[in-house]
């Protein structure tokens, strides 16, 4: 109605109008009718959500995931079994650009190892038992292993009064956060360790494999890793940590060992109950992808972690442990995670503390960090971190050296003796 009339009137007063570009009078006409066919429809759209009770959300969904799967050629039925470790798989494969057959080995080989673990009776090897005494991890002969980052002393009995003394430690949140935290005896040498608010309960992120050199076999230890708290007052009855670990004298030879800590609070023993595995890792490259993850179930709390293969997207790891292996029908963590405490650590450790010793890691390198509640994810950022720090003393401080950081989802950290 608008265009006729316009026209009439440029028709009636002649030059210079006569050279008006009636074509973008038309396409302003057409925009102001699709804006009232979308409005209609709009409306419409809203009144059968209202009417009928269905999930548009979901559909959305179930549409972008059976294109992704179909463009991946990755079967309903392999996506369904991944569960809730699939936002997490879909969003590595999107975010590296992975090939169509790097996406089915990333899911293949997670399903393969995952269910490999699930069958076994116990989370460590049927060949090697190991215990942890004094916070140190001892096989079945009797040698130590290694050092287990921020654990009690499982071989002593504790009286409840004690366990105030267990829980994680506290960095101020300030850039870069040189705060001096920790209990060194603990075990766990120099670290840079960030802390997370309460409520996510899984955490992924790359990590650079750094230079390291032991001076002295089988004292000194290089750990990165993830690690969760799950608290009930004031102590953490559940403390689990898994991630990997350098041993120039492993069980298997020299090289990164992948790993899984997990240790809960027994009501009826009154002390800590441990379990301790780990396997050598032979990553393709100097990078590999760490996913972990703390679920809670009626009456039992579950860790899985796994190592990947950023060179062919394979999994190198998957652990998996429980509370019902340590303390039957007894969990530590609510539902919504509000009790539970995430944090990501580099750690050099040591059995026999000498922080003389020559002993060092180089370029310790984390990114891309992400953090995941049961209803979003988003990079860990300083938004989302209560605290950020290094120690354990000032003697352990002085050996940190932070190169670069971005609060808080990657830095890259030294640490030399």
């Amino acid at each position: 109605m608008y265009l006729k009339l316009c026209k009439i009137v440029i028709k009636f007063l002649g030059w210079p109008f006569k050279t008006f570009n009636f074509k973008i009078m038309e396409e302003i006409e057409m925009i102001k009718i699709s804006k009232k066919i979308v409005s209609s429809i709009t409306t419409l759209g809203l009144l059968a959500t209202i009417s009928m009770p269905i999930n548009i959300h979901a559909l959305d969904k179930n549409k972008i995931n059976e294109d992704f799967l179909n463009k991946y050629g990755i079967s309903q039925k392999n996506w369904e079994s991944l569960e809730y470790h699939s936002d997490t798989i879909k969003s590595v494969i999107e975010q590296e650009n992975l090939s169509k057959k790097e996406a089915q080995n990333l899911v293949n080989t997670w399903i393969e190892k995952y269910e490999e673990k699930q069958n076994k009776e116990k989370i460590y090897s049927s060949e090697e038992e190991y215990k942890i005494v004094d916070g140190i991890v001892v096989d079945n002969k009797g040698n130590k292993i290694c050092p287990t980052p921020h654990q009690i002393k499982s071989d002593k009995l504790l009286k409840k009064e004690d366990i105030k003394e267990n829980t994680s430690p506290k960095l101020a949140k300030s850039s870069y956060g040189y705060d001096i935290v920790g209990n060194p005896n603990e075990h766990t040498g120099s670290h840079w360790t960030v802390i997370a608010d309460k409520g996510y309960n899984k955490a992924t992120g790359y990590f650079n494999l750094p230079k390291v050199r032991i001076e002295d076999e089988g004292n000194t230890f290089p750990y990165a890793y993830f690690g969760e708290y799950g608290y009930q007052g004031k102590y953490n009855p559940l403390v689990s940590d898994a991630g990997i670990h350098y041993l120039e004298d492993g069980p298997d030879g020299r090289g990164w060992y992948s790993f899984i800590n997990f240790n809960v609070w027994s009501d009826k023993k009154g002390e800590y109950k441990q379990d301790w595995d780990q396997d050598l890792i032979r990553p393709s490259s100097d990078k590999v992808y760490m996913m972990y993850e703390i679920k809670s179930y009626s009456g039992y709390d579950k860790a899985t972690v796994t190592i990947v293969d950023t060179e062919n997207w394979s999994t190198l790891q998957t652990y998996t442990s429980d509370t019902r292996d340590l303390v039957p029908e007894k969990d530590f963590i609510n539902s919504s995670y509000s009790n539970l405490e995430m944090t990501r650590e580099t750690t050099l450790a040591q059995v026999n503390e000498n922080l003389n010793d020559g002993s060092y890691v180089h370029n310790a390198e984390w990114s891309n960090v992400y953090l995941y509640s049961p209803s979003s994810y988003h990079e860990w950022t300083n938004r989302y971190t209560s605290e950020a720090g290094y120690g354990t003393t000032q003697e352990h401080a002085d050996t940190v050296t932070v190169n670069s950081c971005s609060e808080w989802y990657e830095d890259d950290v030294d640490i030399d003796y």
